[in-house]
């Protein structure tokens, strides 16, 4: 402010662009003009689009027993001991989970998805929230419509959540039907009409998305996750489904590991590739595991085994970080662990929970209200 006046709105909003969103959020206090800059869309775009490179949040799911809930936990990953950045945040609708399940409530089946614009999904079962923890938002999308047969027991193998654009998202749920008459069942929620569509497609044939942790993953417009043709509990290839045509494709792992028996997978981007994790089912002492990288997306041969790391006990695969130059995952005690792909430094991080409910996602902050995206 000079002479008792406020910058120009041009000079001001490129100023502010560069602000977090916790300083925003107090900054549309200082004036009506303020606050409705920093509201407009076009501030709020333009923002996200500057965040985009400078993402500092490490967002952690986890499910505590001293008092028993789940919450959400915000780290700065710039810091070196992982400063927390907001309070943790609650989930609410967690206790009508709770509820609705009862005894057979699973926190190690809860899948944290995204992030798409700083927003985040969370799915366990058929109930699927969706939240923008910068501005401390959660809510629950509206059930699936569609029912089925009495006497048909169903399970939701395969969740999926990515974006078209700043105000179209989608949330894919793979169901599967069965024991008698097994089929699957594709559901597709439309954030810009709050409507689901089933959608049908007999060209893949889907009997199984494999219950790995992390195993889904949004990538170059595409929904990515271990899959196989049979009953068998393994992956035999990666199944994918495109956010604009909706149309499933194979695609397939590398010839010398056509079947990972024994294996768990875990999918990620590691310097904007296609890659996966492999490591030992139900690992109980240090071992090494692999990181695979796919050098030219949708071809197989060019599937690269670009690290091996450890030895390390490792339970779930998250995220890599730092860059990419660090793969974060969780041991056998609950608790987080940063591998790193070039030295092989192995460190512990000052992050617990119950063992296998740890989730990661390293988001870039955003002001895009869910109030913005759901249209209900």
């Amino acid at each position: 402010m000079m002479d008792g006046r406020f910058p120009r709105q041009d000079v001001t909003s490129e100023i502010l662009l560069f602000s977090s969103v916790k300083s925003l959020l107090r900054f549309r206090l200082v004036s009506k003009s303020w606050c409705s800059l920093i509201k407009s869309n076009d501030f709020i775009d333009n923002h996200l689009l500057r965040r985009q490179t400078n993402g500092n949040v490490m967002v952690v799911k986890r499910y505590v027993r001293t008092p028993e809930r789940d919450m959400f936990s915000f780290y700065n990953i710039n810091s070196p001991e992982l400063d927390e950045l907001l309070p943790d945040l609650p989930n609410p609708y967690f206790k009508n989970i709770k509820f609705d399940y009862d005894y057979f409530y699973l926190p190690q089946r809860v899948n944290l998805m995204g992030p798409c614009n700083g927003l985040i999904c969370l799915a366990y079962g058929d109930c699927v929230l969706l939240s923008n923890p910068a501005l401390r938002e959660i809510k629950r999308l509206p059930p699936t419509p569609f029912a089925n047969p009495e006497g048909h027991c169903t399970d939701i193998i395969g969740y999926g959540f990515g974006n078209t654009c700043n105000d179209c998202y989608k949330v894919v749920l793979i169901e599967s039907v069965g024991p008698e008459d097994h089929h699957i069942n594709i559901y597709v929620y439309y954030s810009d009409t709050n409507s689901w569509k089933h959608i049908e497609d007999d060209s893949t044939p889907i009997k199984y998305i494999c219950h790995f942790p992390c195993n889904e993953l949004f990538f170059k417009g595409a929904f990515h996750w271990n899959a196989n043709s049979t009953d068998i509990f393994y992956a035999d290839f990666i199944l994918t489904f495109d956010i604009i045509t909706e149309v499933f494709k194979e695609m397939a792992y590398p010839h010398c590991l056509a079947q990972f028996s024994n294996s768990f997978l875990s999918l990620m981007s590691l310097n904007e590739c296609l890659a996966m994790v492999r490591y030992k089912e139900w690992m109980e002492e240090p071992e090494l595991f692999d990181i695979w990288v796919m050098k030219q997306y949708g071809v197989r041969e060019s599937w690269t085994k670009q690290y091996v790391i450890g030895p390390q006990v490792v339970v779930c695969s998250h995220v890599c970080w730092k860059s990419d130059e660090c793969l974060i995952v969780e041991d056998g005690n609950g608790q987080l662990v940063s591998c790193a792909f070039r030295t092989n430094e192995i460190k512990k991080l000052p992050i617990y929970a119950v063992e296998e409910t740890l989730r990661v996602l390293i988001v870039d902050e955003s002001l895009i209200s869910l109030n913005r995206v759901l249209n209900f």
